[in-house]
């Protein structure tokens, strides 16, 4: 449920940064929460915080690339680069 909800949640964002991800995760990890959707699972909120690590780690590596050509285009206006 967590990482289906973060994941389309940041393939929404256009201009991803590692700072935008980690928002878009500790932003969703806690409205869940607060919403109460984790109450019946069997789980800590130190596991709740490894989980929401995890994903933030696993959404910057996958979007990597991504920094860099948006680093780029930030740099070099000209030679825009268009995902």
């Amino acid at each position: 449920m967590l990482a289906d909800s973060v994941e389309a949640a940041v393939r929404s964002v256009e201009e991803i940064t590692p700072k935008k991800i980690e928002q878009m995760v500790n932003y969703i990890t806690d409205s869940k929460i607060k919403d109460g959707q984790l109450n019946e699972a069997c789980i800590t909120l130190k596991e709740i915080n490894a989980v929401r690590q995890s994903l933030i780690d696993g959404l910057i590596s996958i979007y990597h690339s991504s920094f860099h050509i948006l680093e780029l285009n930030l740099k070099l206006p000209e030679a825009r680069i268009d995902m």
